[in-house]
Order: structure tokens, then C-alpha cells, then sequence
């Protein structure tokens, strides 16, 4: 059987994605730059049945690419999606791949789909200051999302995602974690910062080395993508979903950079005062920069779980506005402030 490895679509949309990554650091433009792309395939042997994406620059908004395929008889379906956004304080990226077979038999070809988001932001205003020209520092960030693959012994599946690290330009480190599914086994890679990422995590960075006392660039990216493969002679019930919607975000409650006593950072662009960031618009759970009945919706369902280590609580807890473990009357103060502003500042 021409069964195609899941490992094999993860390094070519993880290239493809990445190269993105590398076009984002490269630009030069003043202030805060933001990007967030997506795209949708589906191959037959070599012959690419569908190719759709997008690609954003607006702080703010949301992309989206999907494909669902439902044919008379139902024995045979396609689903695909990818989506991302950008936007002050937060990047998301998903991506969402699946494929079912109900009966054997038509031509031996690999069948092949795919989905994936990237997200970056960049700030160039940031100051380290401390008495030393340069300073090597680590960066803190928060992660949050899952990631989902199975398919039967004769297909292959792959949900990956992976966190950027940049400064002025130049990518300075990052990791990811990949689920592979193939030949009726998984097999879990992480690397770098992304070693023991369980779903809802702190990430540290690599070390790397800032000017001090002069305005710097720093930035982020995010990628999540899913793949799955089967011949098409087969039959095949095949999926892969990473789903990080629920953001990466600057770290929330601890200091951005780790730096020694003596030094400090600050970011107008970035909310970062002192080294401490302060999320622009906190109670925007669904980031349409706007505090409505959505996101009081979420703020309810989060409220009546009220602890944050509770299982059931969604990804990140992300309605403790005071972040201290919980989400209590002391976040329903702040959020009912916010709701009554609506638009975000």
C-alpha cells in the first residue's frame, strides 16, 4: 500500500508555515506588527483537489478556511479548517483535519488533507534597562490548547503546534509538540520549551542575549497543524485536530523576562510595565474586542466552576481576571465594569 507517513505532511506543512514565520521576522515596520495566516489542502496522489488560505496583517481579526463534505450515500467525508488571529495581548491558530471511509475498494492513491494556522506579533519599543550594555534573559509566555489523533492501523494522522521566539528579527529559539499516529501506534515528540506540555502551560524560553538602555524588537509566534493520510483503496476513519484557540499570551502574573535585580523592562506596545504584563482588554474571552453576552456566557459556565485547578474548568482559566486561582466575586466586580463599557479600550 502507498500509505504516505503523517510524519512526512508534518515537516511539509511545518515547513510551509515556518517559512511564513521567517517572512514575519524580516519585516521592518515600525510600531506593532501583526500577522496571521491559514490554509487548507487536500492531494489525491500529486493532484491537489483543494488549496485555500489567507493571509492578515489587521490587529484584531479572525481568519478562517473550512471544507466539510457530507456526499448522498454518507460513506464517504472530508473535513478541513484552519484559523487564526492576532491582536493585542493574545495569538490563536488551529487547524483541523479528518477523513472517513466507509467501504473498500477504487483506485490505490494517498489521500492526503490538511490544516493549519500561524499567528506572530512583534513589538519594537522595548526597553531592558539595567547597568550592563547587554543582558542575557529568558522569555515567559502561556499556553493553552490540545491536541487530538487517531486513525485505524492502514491511515495516519499528525496534530502539531509550535511556539516562536524572536528578537529584532531573528528567531531565537522555541519547541514544539507533535502527536503522531501511524501503523496503529502514537508516538509523542516535544522539544525545547514545549517538553511537558500538558494543555495549559507556562513556557519558558531558550536564553538569549538583549541590548540594554535602547528600544528592541521582540516577538512571538504561534503554528498548529493537522494531517492525515490514507490510501484511498482502504477504508479509513482518520483524524487530527490541534486546537489552540485558546490562546498563547505574554505570562500573566509573573514577570515577562526573567532578568536579575537591577534590571527592568518596559513595552508600551506590549502592556508591559515594570516587566509585568497587563492584559489591554482581560474580560474579551472570544477577543472580538468587545464585552458582551458571549463572553459573559463563558464568564458564567467559569464562575460556577470557580477553581481554576478544577478539571472542568476551559483551558487556561482564562475568566480569573484577578488571577488568583480562582473566578470568584472579586472577577465578577471587574467583569460587570467591563460589560457595561462593551468596547474594549
Amino acid at each position: 500500500m502507498n500509505q504516505f507517513s503523517s510524519s512526512v505532511l508534518h515537516t511539509k506543512s511545518a515547513a510551509s508555515l515556518f517559512a511564513a514565520s521567517l517572512l514575519f521576522a524580516s519585516m521592518a515596520n515600525a510600531g506593532i506588527a501583526f500577522r496571521f495566516t491559514g490554509s487548507i489542502v487536500e492531494s489525491r496522489g500529486s493532484t491537489r483537489i483543494i488549496d485555500q488560505s489567507f493571509d492578515r496583517t489587521d490587529a484584531g481579526g479572525q481568519g478562517s478556511v473550512s471544507f466539510d463534505e457530507f456526499p448522498p450515500a454518507s460513506d464517504e467525508s472530508r473535513h478541513l479548517r484552519a484559523v487564526a488571529s492576532a491582536g493585542n495581548g493574545y495569538l490563536t491558530a488551529s487547524g483541523h483535519a479528518e477523513f472517513i471511509k466507509t467501504w473498500v475498494g477504487g483506485s490505490s492513491f494517498t489521500e492526503q488533507l490538511g490544516g493549519g494556522g500561524f499567528a506572530s506579533v512583534t513589538f519594537d519599543d522595548v526597553v531592558f534597562s539595567g547597568p550592563n550594555p547587554t543582558r542575557d534573559t529568558t522569555m515567559n509566555v502561556h499556553l493553552s490548547g490540545l491536541i487530538i489523533a487517531g486513525a485505524l492501523p492502514q491511515n495516519s494522522a499528525n496534530g502539531n503546534v509550535q511556539v516562536s521566539f524572536y528578537y529584532n528579527g531573528s528567531n531565537v529559539g522555541g519547541g514544539y509538540s507533535s502527536l503522531n499516529v501511524y501503523a496503529g501506534s502514537s508516538s509523542l515528540t516535544q522539544t525545547g520549551p514545549l517538553a511537558g506540555f500538558t494543555g495549559n502551560n507556562n513556557i519558558t524560553s531558550q536564553v538569549f542575549t538583549v541590548a540594554t538602555n535602547v528600544p528592541v524588537k521582540i516577538g512571538i509566534g504561534l503554528q498548529a497543524a493537522a494531517n492525515v493520510s490514507a490510501n484511498y483503496s482502504t477504508t479509513a476513519n482518520t483524524v487530527a485536530n490541534a486546537d489552540f484557540g485558546s490562546t498563547l499570551t505574554l505570562a500573566i502574573g509573573r514577570p515577562v523576562f526573567d532578568l536579575p535585580p537591577g534590571y527592568t523592562v518596559n513595552s508600551v506596545q506590549a502592556g508591559i510595565v515594570n516587566n509585568i504584563y497587563t492584559p489591554p482588554c482581560p474580560a474579551d474571552f472570544n477577543h472580538d474586542n468587545q464585552v458582551d453576552d458571549a463572553d459573559f456566557t463563558v464568564f458564567v459556565f467559569a464562575y460556577n466552576t470557580l477553581d481554576c485547578a478544577d478539571p472542568a474548568m476551559p483551558l487556561g482559566c482564562g475568566s480569573d481576571i484577578n488571577y488568583d486561582g480562582f473566578v470568584d466575586d472579586a472577577d465578577f466586580t471587574i467583569f460587570v465594569g467591563a460589560y457595561n463599557s462593551l468596547i474594549c479600550p
